[in-house]
């Protein structure tokens, strides 16, 4: 719509809500981020890496849908008929600094030429020298690695240290993606977002327990009191 300047000209009016509008994703596209995104695309586009949300009691949930596969061996056939459209708009408005893309590599390959890889750093250099893709190595990695198997291997791929359950080798990998550090504590986080999260218990105030009449000056110190003396064993 067009309307009459104080010159008498016409101009074009440019509604403030319009102006504003933003396209979808537009919010996090910080150069990391994109970058970020670029990475993540590739890897889902041009390999068998199973991408899931999380591993609960309902099992393990597919990154695009949300579907919950108990067996594992589900959710890679169900990932492996996913459009490559679907996987690039998938990427679009994940929050990636809130959740860090978690990924199964259990018999990893690339499959433009279908070469067996050893891991994702293999995968993304032969991305790049074997296939021109695009991948940028000088940022934060925030794709979580896990070589599940049949869904009970619990082996981090790193440093082979096994655990009784994916939450604590999840729980474990951020000693190994230190991308943000407390400035306090020292604590390693992969996420900027954990990182947020955990500085909260910092904070201090007034923090009563909640079995006793203590109080304590930060929520660090009433949980490590309630787990020593009320919920120990």
């Amino acid at each position: 719509k067009r309307t009459k300047t104080d010159d008498g000209e016409t101009s074009k009016r440019t509604d403030g809500a319009k102006r504003r509008k933003k396209k979808k994703g537009d919010c996090s596209a910080t150069p990391e981020r994109v970058e970020h995104r670029v990475n993540v695309t590739a890897i889902l586009q041009y390999s068998n890496a199973s991408p899931f949300r999380d591993k609960t009691m309902r099992g393990f949930s597919c990154l695009y849908c949300a579907k919950h596969f108990q067996n594992i061996d589900d959710l890679r056939l169900h990932t492996a008929l996913r459009s490559e459209k679907d996987k690039i708009n998938s990427m679009i408005d994940y929050k990636l600094s809130y959740n860090p893309i978690k990924v199964d590599i259990t018999d990893l390959r690339c499959t433009i030429c279908e070469t067996d890889m050893k891991d994702l750093n293999e995968l993304k250099d032969h991305l790049v020298s074997f296939h021109n893709k695009t991948i940028y190595k000088n940022i934060k990695d925030i794709i979580l690695p896990f070589r599940l198997k049949d869904g009970q291997n619990f082996t981090c791929v790193i440093c082979s240290v096994e655990h009784i359950s994916f939450k604590n080798l999840y729980h474990h990998m951020s000693s190994h993606y230190r991308n943000y550090c407390c400035n306090i504590c020292g604590a390693g986080y992969i996420t900027i977002a954990a990182l947020r999260k955990h500085g909260k218990t910092h904070y201090q105030g007034h923090f009563p327990c909640d079995h006793c009449d203590k109080s304590y000056t930060s929520l660090t110190k009433k949980r490590n009191h309630e787990k020593g003396v009320h919920t120990a064993g």
